[in-house]
C-alpha cells in the first residue's frame, strides 16, 4: 500500500509540467490570443479598449487551464494518455484551422461563411483531416512508450503551439498603435480631438410641423418581405397609405458604403480608405444640406464605423451629435466571453462554425456604454436597446420640421429574449422574428404620428441599405433585391399597395423633396410614384467583395429585377486592399 501511495506521487509529480503545458494551450489560443489578434486587426471596428476585455479574457485563460489541469493529473494512466492526446490534438486544430484553414474567412470572422466561398469539398476535407489528426492521436496514446518519446513529442507540440499561437498578438503588441490605448485616447490621436458620438438624443421627438422619418432595416430583403407576406402579413397592418415596390434596387450590397449611399446618393471611391470616403462624404452633399437650408433640423441614428468614423466629421447641422464624456463596459464578463464567441467561431471546423452563431464586432459593441455632454448614450442599432429606448418613452414634440433617420439592425436573423419573440414560424424564423420586431420597432413611430394628428402629412420611407448578401466574398450568382416601402405626403388610411415598378434607391430623395414640395433634384431620376410598372427601366448595382481583397462588380439590370438574365456584368476592377481598410 505504501509502495503504491509512493508510486502514485511520482506518477502525479512527473505529470505536472507536461500536464500544465497540454492544459494551457487550448484556453490560451481561444480565450486570449485569437481575441487579442481578431481587437488588434480591426481597432476602428470595436468601441472599447483592450482593457475591456484583456483582464477577464487572461482570467477565463487562467480558470479554463485549472479545470483541464485538475480532470487530467489524477486520471488513470490510459484515461490520461487518451483525454491529453484528445485536449493537444484539438489544441494543434485550433491553432490549425484559426490560422490556415478558414477558406477566405477575413480577420474579423463572425457572419456565416457564404455558400461559394465554401465547397462541400472543402468541408468535406477539413471534417477528414480533423478526424485524421484527432483519430492519430487517440492511436499513439495507446501506444507502449517505454523512452517517452511520444511523451516528449506531445510537451514539444504543445510548447510550438503556443510560441506559434503567440506569434501573431506579440507582432501586433509591438508593431500596432494605439493596441493599448484608451478608446478616447485613440479617436484623438487619429483625428486631433475627443471623441463624438450619435446620441439618442431626440429619438423620440415628432414634430408638430412637417416630419421625414427615413427607417433603415438593415439587409431588408425581398425575399424576407414575400416570405411575411406569406407567413405573417399581420406585420405590414401599420403601413396606412403606404406602398411596396417589390422590384427595387440598392446601390450597394453591404452597409457600407450602403448607409453613406442612402443618406448623400454619393458613390464610394474604391482608391479612397473607408474613414476618407466616410469623413468627407457627409460635408457639402446636396440631400442633408437641402433639408438643413429648408428648415429641417436633421438627426442620424446610425451606427459608427461602418456608417461614419467619428460624428466630429459629420455636418454641425446634426443635431444629436455630442461630444463622447465617457466609454464604460457594462458587460462584463459578456464582453469577453463575445469575443471568445468569435475566437471559437474562427477555430471551429467549417461545417460545425454555424453552431457558433452570428457574432460579429456588433455584438461586442453592444456591452459598451458611451455617454454624451448632454446626458444621452450613443445610438445602437441593436434593436432591443432601440426597443427600451422607445417602447415605454413619452414622444416630445417640436415646431420644427424634422428629417430623422433610424438605421437598426434589422434582418440579420438575430434572436432575442422570448418575452419580446413572437412565435416561430419556419426554417428561416430567426429572421422572420427579426423584421417582425423590426416592424414593431416602426409601429412605435407611426403610432406617435398618428396620435399627434401629424401622420397623413408625414413623408415616410422604409427600406434596407442593402439584400442578403448570400457570400461576402464572391461574385453574384442570383439577384439581389431590396424591400422599399413608401408614403408620401398627404398619403394615408389607404391599405398597402404593391407596385412592380423598377425602381431603385435613386429615386428615393427625388421622392422625399417631392413629397415635401422642396424644388431641388439630386440626380435626374424619377420618383418612385413616376415610374411606369409597364416601362423597363436601366438600372445599375454595384457589388464590391468583403475578402481579403476588394473586387468590384458592376452591374446593369434592364428588365425585372428579380430574373438574373436580365443581370449584366458591365465592368470589374480589382483593388489590393480590404474594403474596410
Amino acid at each position: 500500500m505504501t509502495g503504491n501511495k509512493v508510486n502514485f506521487k511520482k506518477r502525479t509529480l512527473n505529470r505536472i509540467f507536461p500536464t500544465l503545458l497540454i492544459s494551457i494551450a487550448l484556453p490560451f489560443i481561444v480565450c486570449l490570443c485569437i481575441p487579442f489578434e481578431i481587437y488588434g486587426n480591426n481597432l476602428d471596428e470595436f468601441l472599447f479598449s483592450a482593457s475591456g476585455f484583456l483582464p477577464f479574457s487572461l482570467l477565463f485563460t487562467l480558470l479554463f487551464t485549472a479545470v483541464f489541469f485538475f480532470a487530467l493529473i489524477f486520471l488513470p494512466q490510459k484515461a490520461y494518455k487518451i483525454c491529453s492526446a484528445i485536449l493537444l490534438a484539438l489544441s494543434f486544430m485550433f491553432f490549425l484551422q484559426g490560422t490556415y484553414l478558414n477558406a477566405g474567412l477575413s480577420s474579423l470572422a463572425g457572419d456565416n461563411l457564404g455558400t461559394k466561398t465554401v465547397t462541400s469539398g472543402q468541408k468535406i476535407f477539413n471534417v477528414i483531416l480533423w478526424v485524421i489528426v484527432i483519430a492519430l492521436a487517440i492511436i499513439l496514446s495507446l501506444f507502449k512508450d517505454k523512452n517517452g518519446i511520444i511523451a516528449t513529442v506531445g510537451v514539444i507540440l504543445s510548447a510550438v503551439i503556443l510560441v506559434a499561437q503567440l506569434s501573431g498578438p506579440l507582432t501586433l503588441a509591438l508593431s500596432t498603435d494605439g493596441v493599448f490605448k484608451d478608446k478616447e485616447d485613440r479617436v484623438a490621436s487619429a483625428n486631433g480631438s475627443a471623441s463624438h458620438i450619435l446620441t439618442t438624443k431626440d429619438l423620440t421627438t415628432v414634430s408638430t410641423g412637417k416630419n421625414i422619418f427615413y427607417f433603415c432595416v438593415d439587409r431588408f430583403d425581398q425575399k424576407y418581405a414575400n416570405q411575411a407576406y406569406e407567413e405573417c402579413p399581420e406585420v405590414f397592418d401599420v403601413l396606412d397609405g403606404f406602398t411596396a415596390f417589390d422590384d427595387n434596387l440598392s446601390v450597394y450590397g453591404h452597409t457600407f458604403p450602403g448607409i453613406a449611399n442612402l443618406l448623400t446618393t454619393e458613390q464610394f471611391d474604391c482608391n479612397k480608405s473607408r474613414a476618407d470616403f466616410l469623413n468627407g462624404v457627409y460635408t457639402e452633399n446636396n440631400t442633408l444640406d437641402v433639408l438643413y437650408e429648408n428648415g429641417y433640423t436633421v438627426n442620424l441614428f446610425t451606427q459608427p464605423y461602418y456608417a461614419y468614423t467619428d460624428a466630429s466629421y459629420l455636418p454641425d447641422y446634426v443635431a444629436n451629435v455630442s461630444k463622447a464624456t465617457t466609454y464604460e463596459v457594462i458587460g462584463q464578463p459578456m464582453l469577453p466571453l463575445t469575443m471568445m464567441q468569435i475566437s471559437l467561431y474562427r477555430c471551429f471546423p467549417l461545417i460545425l462554425k454555424p453552431l457558433v452563431g452570428n457574432v460579429t464586432s456588433a455584438s461586442c459593441n453592444n456591452y459598451v456604454f458611451s455617454q454624451g455632454e448632454n446626458g444621452f448614450s450613443q445610438y445602437s442599432t441593436d434593436m432591443k436597446s432601440v426597443w427600451e429606448n422607445i417602447s415605454t418613452a413619452t414622444f416630445k414634440t417640436t415646431d420644427k420640421n424634422l428629417f430623422t433617420f433610424i438605421h437598426i439592425e434589422g434582418c440579420h436573423g438575430v434572436d432575442y429574449d422570448e418575452e419580446w419573440n413572437k412565435a416561430s414560424l419556419s426554417e428561416s424564423k430567426d429572421v422572420m422574428i427579426s423584421l417582425r420586431n423590426s416592424f414593431d420597432i416602426i409601429g412605435v413611430y407611426l403610432k406617435a404620428l398618428k396620435n399627434l394628428g401629424v401622420y397623413d402629412n408625414s413623408t415616410i420611407i422604409i427600406t434596407g441599405d442593402h439584400a442578403d448578401p448570400v457570400d461576402d466574398a464572391s461574385d453574384l450568382d442570383d439577384v439581389r433585391l431590396t424591400a422599399l416601402y413608401v408614403k408620401p405626403s398627404g398619403s394615408a388610411s389607404v391599405a398597402l399597395k404593391r407596385s412592380k415598378a423598377q425602381v431603385c434607391h435613386d429615386n428615393v430623395w427625388p421622392t422625399i423633396f417631392k413629397s415635401e414640395n422642396i424644388t431641388q433634384s439630386v440626380n435626374q431620376n424619377k420618383t418612385v410614384f413616376e415610374v411606369d410598372e409597364s416601362v423597363n427601366v436601366p438600372r445599375y448595382y454595384i457589388w464590391q467583395t468583403y475578402d481579403a481583397t476588394l473586387n468590384e462588380y458592376i452591374y446593369s439590370i434592364n428588365g425585372a429585377g428579380n430574373d438574373f438574365n436580365n443581370w449584366k456584368l458591365e465592368k470589374e476592377n480589382y483593388y489590393d486592399k480590404f474594403i474596410m481598410d
